[in-house]
């Protein structure tokens, strides 16, 4: 990871015959992380996985946490875990013994650009485009260009917007001046080009975060609220299933209150599949908008697609990234291949899972399943729907 400072300048061409010194603004000034694409770390602006430790039980008693913003961690549960293992919350970073973070954390941190960053980081390049422009320009704006190409360098580096202007009286020098905001980017202009570029929020932050090390994540905590929790059997799955599709309130309350009370690492597939495919059901219970809810349907949101349940994609898409993170159930496999048969296969839509492998099951042979009622390698669908 690398930072470093981009101030965006913008020319107001074309408005007169020449730039003048009013015309070139200093819109605004931004940290910028710059990350190899190679890393595929788009998602949380750096291997936040390596960052972390793994803690128990066992190793929390007595111990002080600080919590970072954003978190999947609701107070209750920490309440317990205050309870169980009396350890304390602080404010104060330096007397944490460990400090607790989550990828959305470090996501809410920085906005990146999708697009590529028209910026320079040495003068010379600079004045490669802005030299045959010197006629545009006022002696005193030019002055002032020269001012802003003489503060680069490697850390601080300038971005030329030139504003769309429809119908402007000077079209030559306006089109001449717009060649430096269509220059080429960054990415070929340093030794950065293989790099994404984030706008950072709050450097301090995130620089505290990478640098710190006695990290754990939320989820890690979580873990060890739910250590005594109850997990979602097949048995469970359907009665609390029942209760949501039951049309009434408060039988729809009591089922998002025992998905809130259960272990979470070990019930996962089935309450995502409760929040994907019954959203509509569940948002109509008194107790929607709990803490304990909201931290629920925020550690599960990964999972959300789009489109309604008539859409094969929507399933498939579900059962690969529950699928991904090892939290797929053979019963959760079986409700929605009776789900695909119920809603799709009048269609004659196809539904393709490669790569699929059960969390806690004895059928341990990867499967690619189709909606037509037969699955390769010998094994039949209509052998999940017993």
């Amino acid at each position: 990871m690398k930072f470093f400072k981009i101030t965006t300048i913008e020319i107001q061409a074309g408005r007169n015959s020449m730039v003048t010194t009013p015309d070139i603004i200093t819109k605004k000034v931004r940290d910028v992380l710059a990350i190899s694409d190679k890393l595929s770390y788009h998602q949380d602006y750096g291997d936040l996985t390596d960052k972390v430790i793994k803690i128990k039980g066992s190793t929390i008693k007595d111990k002080t946490f600080y919590r970072y913003p954003n978190l999947s961690l609701p107070r209750n549960k920490v309440d317990l875990l205050k309870e169980k293992y009396n350890i304390s919350v602080t404010r104060n970073k330096a007397a944490a013994d460990f400090k607790v973070v989550s990828y959305d954390t470090v996501r809410r941190l920085g906005d990146i650009f999708y697009s590529s960053i028209n910026g320079f980081n040495d003068k010379t390049t600079l004045m490669k485009y802005l030299n045959p422009l010197r006629g545009y320009f006022t002696d005193s704006a030019w002055s002032k260009m020269l001012e802003v190409a003489d503060n680069i360098d490697k850390d601080k580096w300038v971005s030329i917007n030139v504003p769309y202007m429809y119908n402007c009286a000077f079209p030559n020098m306006y089109n001449a001046i717009r060649t430096i905001k269509h220059a080429k980017s960054t990415r070929s202009l340093s030794n950065l080009k293989d790099h994404d570029f984030i706008a950072i929020k709050d450097k301090d932050l995130i620089e505290d975060i990478f640098n710190s090390q006695n990290l754990v994540l939320d989820s890690n905590m979580l873990e060890i609220c739910n250590e005594d929790s109850i997990v979602i059997d097949a048995s469970q799955f359907q009665n609390i299933l029942g209760m949501i599709k039951s049309n009434d309130i408060d039988d729809t309350s009591v089922a998002l209150e025992i998905m809130a009370a259960c272990n979470l690492t070990k019930s996962r597939g089935s309450i995502a599949y409760m929040f994907e495919f019954y959203h509509d059901y569940l948002k109509m219970a008194s107790n929607w908008n709990h803490i304990s809810v909201k931290a629920l349907r925020k550690a599960t949101s990964k999972y959300h697609g789009y489109g309604d349940n008539s859409r094969a994609f929507k399933y498939s898409n579900f059962i690969k990234k529950i699928a991904e993170d090892d939290s797929l159930d053979e019963f959760v496999f079986k409700q929605v291949a009776k789900d695909i048969f119920d809603k799709i296969i009048n269609g004659y839509s196809t539904i393709m899972i490669c790569s699929l492998s059960f969390r806690s099951s004895s059928i341990s042979t990867r499967h690619s399943i189709s909606v037509f009622g037969f699955v390769k390698h010998q094994i039949l669908f209509c052998d999940f729907m017993s």
